[in-house]
């Protein structure tokens, strides 16, 4: 089932729920509405807390109203929201999970379709399990196939695609599981995550973060 995670300041929040929540012709967010979809990552799993997770990070600075869909274990791709009404964009998140647990062949085509006819989107995948010192060939070899799949998918759907690489050694920017973006990788991600949306007018460029 999918989770709906509003990590926001209060008042973003009270808007986002009037939205979802409220009859047809409730009043809509005035900030942009960004959807992120993902699993462990984009849950903040292991953190200290949710405001250290990028989704947060990235509401906070930009000033956007962030719905996070995101379960632990759960792969991106066997879930998807139920409403991108008033989407102002579509972050998606791939993992290795979703190429431990594979979704149905064309899965990612269709959605793209589906996801950029909605807004601009954009697709993030984390860094191979083999650069992370996972010895893992077999799903080394399927999560290498799934991201060329969703390279290729990307640039046929008029999508963006970056890859979530974090800069050498990598375990400065690890949890001590070897796989989870620490609190400084989240910095990062948002930073880069901030760049795509001020491509796109959804992050004044010189915002000033709400909370230091």
């Amino acid at each position: 089932s999918v989770i709906w995670r509003h990590w926001l300041p209060v008042p973003a929040l009270a808007a986002l729920l009037l939205f979802l929540s409220g009859p047809c012709g409730a009043a809509v967010p005035r900030e942009p509405i960004v959807f992120f979809m993902g699993a462990s990552e984009t849950a903040g799993y292991g953190l200290p807390s949710v405001a250290s997770a990028f989704p947060h990070l990235v509401a906070v600075r930009c000033g956007i109203v962030a719905i996070v869909s995101a379960t632990p274990n759960v792969p991106t791709l066997l879930r998807q929201p139920t409403n991108l009404a008033h989407a102002g964009g579509v972050v998606m998140v791939i993992s290795f999970i979703d190429a431990y647990v594979p979704a149905p062949r064309g899965t990612v085509r269709r959605w793209l379709g589906s996801f950029v006819s909605a807004a601009p989107t954009l697709i993030m995948t984390t860094p191979p399990i083999g650069e992370m010192g996972v010895d893992a060939p077999t799903l080394a070899l399927k999560q290498r196939r799934l991201y060329a799949r969703i390279d290729r998918d990307a640039r046929a759907n008029h999508a963006a695609h970056i890859s979530l690489a974090l800069p050498a050694p990598p375990t400065r920017f690890l949890q001590r599981d070897g796989i989870h973006p620490n609190a400084l990788a989240n910095r990062l991600i948002a930073r880069r995550l901030e760049a795509w949306l001020g491509s796109k007018r959804l992050c004044p460029v010189g915002h000033s973060p709400k909370n230091s």
